[in-house]
């Protein structure tokens, strides 16, 4: 890809800190962006442990909730990048005030936002009103919805197709909403477009069977 773009590496909580370590020192000559989630979120300490031994800037966040989980992250100086979901941590009141704890730890935030455009939406709001929000993932809108893809329905419904419109991508930046709200609407008929359908839940598993935790 050259020389012009940033690379994220998301680990998705794979390893332990002393291969997530050793993996970091062999990926230094690419210079990523930073590594995200090297190891699961639930040790502090271990997380900060990692990022006080790669050079790579870590980002990780998106499985922790509440602005005093995010403190205790930021104390042990665990993180570089934030990555807050604000489908979890209490929408934008949540999000302002762990942007808030993570200013004063000069850290940057990349929120988190695998779902609908109705979420990109929200997040581009919050993006507008936050100093500190250094990039913003961004879902294909033109994508399957998540119920289509997670169920192989075979239906060809998009994730654009339940709202009234979508922001236009242009040169990697998409405009802040000027209509009411978050900028964007529902359609009328999104019930019957997008119907629940269960699907089956598949849990990732150790090669003996047993339940990985990622």
């Amino acid at each position: 890809v050259g020389e012009e773009i940033d690379l994220c590496l998301e680990l998705h909580r794979r390893l332990e800190p002393g291969l997530a370590v050793q993996l970091s020192a062999r990926l230094e000559p690419y210079n990523p962006m930073f590594l995200e989630d090297p190891i699961r979120p639930d040790n502090f300490d271990a997380m900060g442990e990692v990022a006080r031994k790669c050079r790579i800037p870590i980002a990780t966040g998106e499985r922790i909730h509440t602005s005093h989980e995010f403190e205790m992250l930021l104390a042990r100086e665990a993180c570089s990048y934030v990555r807050v979901s604000m489908g979890v941590c209490g929408g934008f009141t949540g999000a302002k005030k762990i942007a808030a704890v993570a200013e004063s730890h000069h850290v940057s935030l990349v929120p988190h936002n695998p779902l609908s455009p109705v979420m990109t939406n929200a997040v581009l709001n919050f993006a507008a009103a936050t100093d500190n929000v250094a990039i913003c993932e961004y879902p294909n809108p033109y994508a399957a919805s998540t119920a289509d893809h997670l169920t192989v329905s075979g239906v060809k419904l998009r994730q654009c197709d339940m709202v009234d419109h979508i922001p236009e991508m242009k040169n990697g930046y998409l405009p802040v909403p000027e209509e009411n709200g978050i900028g964007i609407e529902l359609v009328p008929d999104l019930e019957e477009c997008f119907p629940f359908r269960p699907h089956k839940i598949l849990t990732r598993l150790n090669l003996d069977g047993s339940i990985c935790d990622q």
